[in-house]
């Protein structure tokens, strides 16, 4: 596999066109669009028919075109060692012979759910805001709500964006306000091929008051009025983030299959995962 050239990205765009991926749009468009730090390995740089698409900065990447093992499997320890961002990252199959071929290579693997953006007629209800409780407010997240954050969570935000004022440029993201301070958010993680990723945050204190749901409508309202389409995916499990999605317009339509990516795998009977002794979370 060989890094193709920004210029030419466009050359995948056939095997991303065929794919029957669903979900994550934001996560590999950005890439190609250089809204993303990211890279893109192909086994031809002029006819490419295998494709891995890296996002970098949010640590997802995503396998297009033919899933051949015999072309993958040699650039696995250069992947590893090379090309990982720090923290958590994640190559999902885009494909039931990616999922196949990826199980080959790799030991651990979680799944995600996937939502579309399709709200009902009448969605939102209109006065909406009306639920906002007395002692709340939601305001988009300007340069003055930034300044509300904790520290870690301003340090969060800029670290999903390479710093805040990339933030700031998206102009996409609503806050919940709580004393003059960011108790809650809903804002785009990663923004491309029309559509913004959605990250949503709570306070621990002020979960199970329908908060989380008002800040998410606020977000999705102002992503529709940009031309953009909100995007929606969960792990599996997280059973409140999917009953979240589906309460303000997403609809569930498949699950992702993704294996985790670390430099520290060892080879072990033909797959890459954790060594000896070292959890297996599969």
């Amino acid at each position: 596999m060989k890094r193709l050239e920004a210029d030419a990205y466009h050359r995948v765009a056939p095997l991303i066109a065929a794919s029957g991926m669903k979900g994550c749009r934001a996560k590999w468009c950005s890439v190609l669009e250089g809204r993303q730090i990211g890279s893109v390995f192909v086994d031809d740089p002029t006819h490419p028919q295998t494709a891995l698409v890296c996002g970098r900065r949010v640590g997802q990447y995503y396998g297009f075109g033919e899933a051949n093992g015999e072309r993958l499997r040699p650039f696995v320890p250069e992947l590893l060692s090379e090309h990982l961002p720090e923290g958590f990252c994640t190559l999902f199959a885009t494909s039931e012979a990616w999922r196949e071929t990826l199980d080959t290579l790799f030991t651990r693997c979680y799944t995600r759910t996937a939502f579309d953006f399709r709200p009902p007629a009448g969605w939102p209800e209109p006065g909406w805001q009306q639920a906002i409780p007395a002692g709340f407010s939601l305001r988009r997240a300007d340069a003055a709500v930034i300044e509300m954050m904790s520290e870690g969570i301003r340090g969060w935000v800029g670290s999903m964006w390479n710093g805040i004022e990339e933030f700031l440029a998206q102009e996409v993201g609503f806050c919940l306000i709580s004393n003059g301070t960011v108790v809650g958010m809903c804002v785009p993680t990663v923004i491309g091929g029309g559509e913004a990723e959605t990250q949503i945050w709570t306070e621990d204190e002020f979960r199970g008051r329908g908060l989380a749901k008002l800040t998410a409508t606020a977000y999705v309202e102002q992503c529709v009025a940009r031309g953009l389409k909100p995007g929606w995916t969960c792990n599996s499990d997280h059973h409140v983030s999917a009953a979240l999605a589906q309460k303000v317009g997403f609809v569930p339509v498949g699950t992702i299959y993704g294996y985790v990516l670390e430099r520290s795998y060892q080879l072990s009977q033909g797959r890459w995962g954790p060594a000896a002794g070292e959890p297996d979370d599969r």
